[in-house]
């Protein structure tokens, strides 16, 4: 009995150990390599990431935020972000997160400036960032009612890039169209507020792509299941 009740805690801790091995052995381990546009690291990637590695910290990933069209395979890519409004590669398995919506937007201090607009005929009466793709004056990406149309077709500031509107608008600068997506964190925070909600125009959607195989890597699995539950609670 002496013997027993002194070696009995190591034989707990022994089988504790066992446990805890084969727990450890069986989480997903290594590393994700990701592509993602640079708009994504400026917005919700950073906190998607710390909180997928809380849940699996066995994992690490490598994000290339870039504009350009990655080529996953070729570039030894397991997993991309992809925000468009229509996918060409075939080779490629698409997961759809969500639409992503451009909608209006100021902040607190602009309209406690200048007021909220309550009709879109009122639009007129303000400052206006305006949405330039392609760097094409005047062009829209999405059809949109007139009213809107003729307001935000000029402005005092005008640009191609979604973040630069986002930072102006957070100045204070005016009345401008961001993706919901982006806006997010801002609407969340209080430094922007939704303008006019019942316009809405479709801009293109959100994706999750990776290579097409029969057996997908465990790893990518589990990346594809959180990315895509987080993003689509975010949106």
């Amino acid at each position: 009995r002496r013997f027993f009740g002194d070696v009995a805690p190591h034989i707990a801790g022994l089988r504790d150990a066992a446990q805890a091995l084969d727990a450890y052995q069986g989480q997903p381990q290594g590393l994700i390599r990701l592509s993602a546009p640079p708009g994504s690291g400026e917005t919700f990637l950073g906190e998607m990431l710390v909180e997928f590695g809380a849940r699996y910290p066995l994992l690490s990933v490598e994000v290339d935020l870039s504009s350009r069209h990655v080529d996953l395979l070729r570039e030894g890519f397991d997993v991309a972000l992809r925000a468009t409004r229509e996918l060409a590669d075939s080779s490629l398995v698409a997961r759809k997160i969500h639409d992503s919506d451009v909608q209006l937007f100021a902040s607190p201090s602009y309209l406690a400036r200048r007021g909220l607009p309550r009709a879109m005929d009122e639009l007129a009466d303000h400052e206006r960032i305006v949405f330039l793709p392609n760097a094409r004056r005047g062009q829209w990406p999405v059809d949109h009612a007139d009213a809107v149309r003729e307001a935000m077709a000029t402005g005092r500031i005008a640009t191609d890039n979604f973040h630069l509107i986002r930072s102006v608008l957070r100045a204070g600068g005016g009345i401008g169209p961001l993706p919901r997506l982006l806006a997010a964190p801002d609407l969340a925070s209080g430094r922007l507020v939704h303008v006019l909600p019942e316009w809405s125009q479709r801009a293109g959607t959100l994706y999750l792509v990776y290579p097409s195989a029969r057996h997908v890597p465990r790893n990518v699995a589990v990346f594809r299941d959180f990315a895509m539950a987080w993003l689509k609670r975010l949106s």
